[in-house]
């Protein structure tokens, strides 16, 4: 999964500096999670009980398209945002 993850996060960033319309950037990022989205479910981590970078690379990511599509990753996938949010909670 952190290679999925790395793929995605490549193809939308490399997307920021070739088109400069957020609009299409940020659906880009809405249609790039939505194996990541399906994947992660309602888990509490990506692989097994702990956290692992693989959590902190999708934090990153999701944190980073939700930015770019204005909000509406956590609008389209509401897990993502439940999601980071146990992440983000992690002292």
């Amino acid at each position: 999964m952190l290679s999925v993850i790395s793929d995605v996060k490549g193809q939308v960033t490399s997307t920021c500096y070739s088109n400069p319309d957020r609009k299409v950037v940020g659906q880009l990022a809405i249609d790039k999670l939505v194996l990541i989205a399906k994947y992660i479910g309602t888990k509490d981590t990506i692989v097994g009980k702990a956290v692992t970078i693989a959590d902190f690379l999708a934090f990153e990511v999701i944190d980073q398209f939700n930015w770019i599509s204005e909000g509406d990753v956590f609008k389209t996938y509401p897990n993502l945002e439940a999601y980071h949010g146990k992440i983000a909670a992690i002292p």
